[in-house]
Formats: structure tokens, C-alpha cells, sequence
């Protein structure tokens, strides 16, 4: 239904867009994970609003002026689409910075639909287009996105969204089984502080001229894991119809160059397991020059602890079985259902990163036989079966599926807080160095032959840790023989 517009709707030929100038606008950088916005897959009707503000806008590289072509949510990889997956999108322009009220919805009569169709995720987690079938045009207010889910019937409970905790309620939601809610009229709805994150395609359509500038290229980080990817963008650079951005790379500061795959854009991720050095070629159609920033760099480090592609799997309950303690040789952790671990990506009551934090690890010695124990505690206050499980990964590939790495499964289920102990002996051919040791506890029945580590499971808990394997103390010198000792000497 047509609308009264805050946004500009703009219809372009193919030309326009062959010479528009693309730039990336990502806003939210958190890897909280949202259920609920933008859609919550669980129920079968949803809306929901999400506000990102001009500041925002503007920090991430954003013109007033420039033309929204396309949004992207990031899906974590968990649950899908099914029953879900058809949406209209509606966008605005709003004095609102947050939702003050369960009924503060930006009203209808400003916003546009600009989207409504299938959408599709990623075969892996990461971003999913959906690119509009009415572009608009940003007039540099604060941007409202509107998603109105209509496809009868539930999907998954275990989809998920990546999400940034803002400082106010910058989203708010409804979804109903029973009730398709109406825009234009929404019911009472729940606000959050979890927003998901977003990019916005824009372009410019004011033509290049002159000298074209590179401005400033940056680097998200400079150093870290191997194959991580990493951001590139650079801050005040010419924009405009008729320029094209080239980022390249090279392993030396001084060239030669290559050009950076998908790297035409303000901003381009990618990744290397090298020194690596990059730098911005900007040129404008228009006069014909060109223009080359500054060079930046990335030097891989670290360990397989920290950088290893682990999975991430964990409970999707904040409810029930928490991890307590874990003890292993001299070393122990504890830990509550009240503080979330120090680690990225760790999620209260569901999982715990704790590589890389002060918590530190064991130490452990090739053949040693080492003691450990794991207590479970309730967050909750029922009391259902449950079991651990504990992995080492002693070849340091990245999993915990080789022989050997599950060193602990419970034979039994255990029913309520309880402490179990054991040992495992480390592998005289586990590579020396630091690699992951994975505790979980799972609510199910045990014994199990399913690997919790890789396997997604509803309540629970996961923690990591760095462990740290020493090689085996060479033998020296003259070896003693000890005392030879039978246990009768008749019979």
C-alpha cells in the first residue's frame, strides 16, 4: 500500500546504477544473539521495528543524500526459515531515537513499504540480502525498520540473530500464534535493547569531479588470528555517481599490487595468513584521475586456542544445569549463574568463554594421568537428568571429533546438583602447545553416544578453556632400574 514517505522513492535506469559509488553502512558490531528481532521464527505472525539513529549512520559512513538499494540482518547459523520466511519491509525516517512505551511504534504514515517477498538465508551463518524493490533516499534522520512476517504456522524455536545491547529500547516486538497483526494499527508490543544488526547498500548519485579523494584507509585490527576476517574502510573519501574503489594488497608495504577480491566498496572484509599490507585506488569516470591512500597492515598471530574455527554450539535455554566448577590437575574455575564469562561471544547461562581471559587453564605433560572434576549447579528450580561431557583437542585441528578428544561422558544421568570426578591421560602424541579443552552439561539421558561439543542441545551449558600441553620429560643420564618386587615367592 502506498504511503506518505519521510524517504524519497527514486527510479533509476540500469546506467544510474552501473555508476552509482557502493558504500557498506554497518551498524551494530555486538555478537549478543537476538531471537526476537527481527523476526522470532517460533511464532506463526510477527512485527517488529528497529531504529538506528543519524549518528549511527553517520559514524559508519553514511551521506544524507545517499540511496538505500539494499538491507542485510546476520543469521547466526542457528534454527531457519521455514514457515517464516515471506516479509514485508517497510523503512522511515522518525524523530524517535528509542521506544519509550510498549505502544510507541513509529506510526504507520511514516513509513514506506520498499520490500515484499521471499527472503533467503545463507548456507552458512553470515549476512542474507534483501535487496528493495523501492529504493529510497536518506534525508539524514534516524532510520526505523519495519518487518511484518505473515506466513501461518510456526517455524523453529532455535533461530537466532546477531544483535548489539544498545543503551536504550531501540527495538520492539510483537508475535502471535493466533493474532496477524495490522501495521497500521499494532497491537501492544514488548520493547528490548537487543537490536539487530544491520547494513544498509547505499550509493550517491551527485557525479564525481576533480581529484577524486582516497581519504583516510583503515584497519579493524592490525594484528590477530590467522584467516580472521578483518575490515577495511576508509573515512572521508570521495563519494559520488562515477567513482570506483579498488582495495589492494600485497605482501610487501611497496607493491607489487593485487587487487582485493569483492573489494569495489568503502568498506571490504576479508582475511589472510600472512603479513599483509592494503591500500584504497579511487577513481573518478567523470575527469578520469585518480587518487591512492595511505597503506595499512595485518600480521597473523596466535595460538589454536584463541583462533581455531571451534563450532559454536551451546544450550539455547538460559534455564536449568550450570557449570559450577571445573577442577582439572591444580587448576580450577568457578563460576555462577549471575555473571556472564569474560570471553567474546559468551552468553549468560548458555555459554561460557573463558580462552584468552584471566581464568587461564591446566597446565598438562604428554602420558600424564590427570585428575579432574565438574560440579553442576541449577539456575533454575527443577531438578531434571542430566551429564557432562569434557574435550581436549590434543591434535589442535580445530574440533572434537578425532578419537580420544571426548576424555569424559557420564555413564549414568545424574537428577539435580551433583559433582562428578575422574581422569583421563593425556596422549604422549598430543601436539605440544595450547589448544581448547570444551566442559559441557547437558539435559538428557545419559549414557550417550552423542557428541555434545558439536551437537546443539536446549538446556545446559558450554565452557572453553585454553589448556596447555607440555612435551614429555626427556629421559638423562643413567636410567634406574627400581626394585623388582613379586607378589608371593611360593605357589
Amino acid at each position: 500500500m502506498k504511503k506518505i514517505l519521510f524517504l524519497s522513492i527514486l527510479f533509476f535506469s540500469c546506467f544510474v546504477i552501473q555508476v552509482q559509488s557502493q558504500v557498506t553502512v554497518t551498524v551494530g558490531t555486538g555478537t549478543e544473539e537476538g531471537r526476537y528481532n527481527p523476526i522470532y521464527t517460533y511464532y506463526g505472525y510477527n512485527y517488529t521495528q528497529q531504529i538506528y539513529t543519524s549518528a549511527e549512520l553517520n559514524a559508519a559512513g553514511a551521506v544524507a543524500g545517499m540511496q538505500i538499494n539494499a538491507i542485510r540482518f546476520y543469521w547466526t547459523g542457528a534454527g531457519s526459515l521455514n514457515n517464516c520466511n515471506v516479509w514485508t519491509v517497510y523503512m522511515g525516517e522518525t524523530t524517535q531515537s528509542s521506544f519509550t512505551s510498549n505502544t510507541s511504534w513509529v506510526p504507520y504514515a511514516s513509513l514506506t513499504e520498499v520490500y515484499t517477498g521471499t527472503v533467503t538465508l545463507p548456507a552458512n551463518a553470515g549476512w542474507f540480502t534483501i535487496t528493495l524493490t523501492n529504493p529510497v533516499t536518506w534525508n539524514g534522520g534516524n532510520i526505523v525498520v519495519a518487518i511484518d512476517e505473515n506466513v501461518p504456522g510456526y517455524g523453529p524455536s532455535a533461530t537466532r540473530w546477531q544483535a548489539t545491547i544498545t543503551a536504550n529500547n531501540t527495538a520492539i516486538y510483537y508475535y502471535s500464534d493466533n493474532t496477524n497483526p495490522d501495521p497500521s494499527t499494532p497491537p501492544s508490543g514488548t520493547t528490548t535493547t537487543t537490536r539487530p544488526n544491520i547494513q544498509f547498500e547505499m550509493a550517491s548519485l551527485i557525479p564525481c569531479a576533480g581529484d577524486p579523494d582516497p581519504g583516510t584507509a583503515t584497519i579493524s585490527s592490525d594484528t590477530g588470528c590467522p584467516g580472521a576476517t578483518i575490515t577495511l574502510s576508509s573515512t572521508d573519501a570521495t563519494v559520488g555517481s562515477g567513482i570506483t574503489y579498488i582495495w589492494q594488497s600485497s605482501p610487501n608495504p611497496d607493491g607489487p599490487w593485487t587487487d582485493v577480491p569483492n573489494g569495489s566498496n568503502l568498506t571490504c572484509a576479508t582475511n589472510t595468513n600472512s603479513i599483509t599490507y592494503y591500500r584504497l585506488r579511487i577513481h573518478c569516470a567523470n575527469s578520469g584521475l585518480w587518487g591512492t591512500s595511505n597503506v595499512v597492515s595485518y600480521t597473523p598471530e596466535g595460538e589454536v586456542c584463541l583462533c581455531g574455527e571451534y563450532p559454536a554450539v551451546y544450550a539455547s535455554s538460559t534455564s536449568d544445569e550450570d557449570i559450577s566448577n571445573i577442577t582439572v590437575g591444580g587448576w580450577s574455575n568457578d563460576s555462577d549463574c549471575s555473571t556472564t564469562a569474560p570471553g567474546p561471544g559468551s552468553i549468560n547461562k548458555r555459554y561460557a568463554n573463558y580462552t584468552g581471559t584471566s581464568v587461564g587453564g591446566p597446565i598438562v605433560m604428554q602420558g600424564e594421568t590427570v585428575n579432574f572434576s565438574l560440579t553442576q549447579t541449577s539456575c533454575g528450580t527443577g531438578s531434571y537428568g542430566n551429564g557432562f561431557q569434557l574435550y581436549i583437542d590434543w591434535n589442535m585441528d580445530g574440533d572434537f571429533l578425532d578419537a580420544g578428544e571426548q576424555v569424559y561422558n557420564q555413564p549414568t544421568s545424574a537428577s539435580g546438583n551433583h559433582t562428578k570426578t575422574g581422569t583421563f591421560t593425556v596422549p604422549t602424541t598430543a601436539t605440544p602447545g595450547t589448544t581448547r579443552m570444551r566442559a559441557v552439561v547437558v539435559e538428557t539421558s545419559f549414557p550417550t553416544s552423542t557428541n555434545y561439543a558439536h551437537t546443539s542441545y536446549s538446556w545446559g551449558e558450554t565452557e572453553d578453556y585454553c589448556i596447555t600441553i607440555i612435551p614429555a620429560t626427556p629421559c638423562d643420564g643413567e636410567p634406574t632400574t627400581g626394585t623388582a618386587s613379586i607378589s608371593t615367592d611360593v605357589g
